[in-house]
Order: structure tokens, then C-alpha cells, then sequence
């Protein structure tokens, strides 16, 4: 995560996010700047791709953690 120079997430969650999802979302993020770009002529920044990733990303550690935390363990 250093390398895309993103903020520390301050959730305990994050350790829980493999390398491929870090990935596919900062992929997903260039790839949906591209396209702003060709359709709509939105500048490219890096700045803009930084916080479209860490967005992804927040979203994933909050459907994580909302997956593990309403699973419940059936009745004996």
C-alpha cells in the first residue's frame, strides 16, 4: 500500500485484504479515469486515482467486516 501512497486504514480489517484485491481495485480505478478521460475529456490525476482506490478499497474492508460480523453459527 505504500507504494500507491495511500492513507493508513485505521481498521483492524485491513490486514484481512489480500494483495489481489489492493490490486483490482487500484486497476479498476485507472481503468474507470481512462474511460472518464475518453468520454468525458476528465484530466487524469493521481491524486483522483489515489482516492478512488482508497475508496474502493474502504468499501471492501466494510463488506468484509459486514459479511464476518453477521454471520451467525446455527443453532444446536
Amino acid at each position: 500500500m505504500s507504494t500507491l501512497s495511500l492513507p493508513p486504514v485505521s481498521n483492524a480489517g485491513a490486514s484481512s485484504l489480500s494483495s489481489h484485491q489492493v490490486f483490482t481495485a487500484a486497476l479498476h480505478s485507472v481503468w474507470q479515469a481512462h474511460w472518464r478521460f475518453v468520454f468525458d475529456d476528465h484530466p487524469i490525476t493521481s491524486q483522483a486515482l489515489r482516492l478512488s482506490t482508497y475508496q474502493k478499497l474502504t468499501i471492501l474492508l466494510h463488506q468484509q467486516t459486514t459479511k464476518s460480523s453477521s454471520f451467525t453459527s446455527p443453532s444446536l
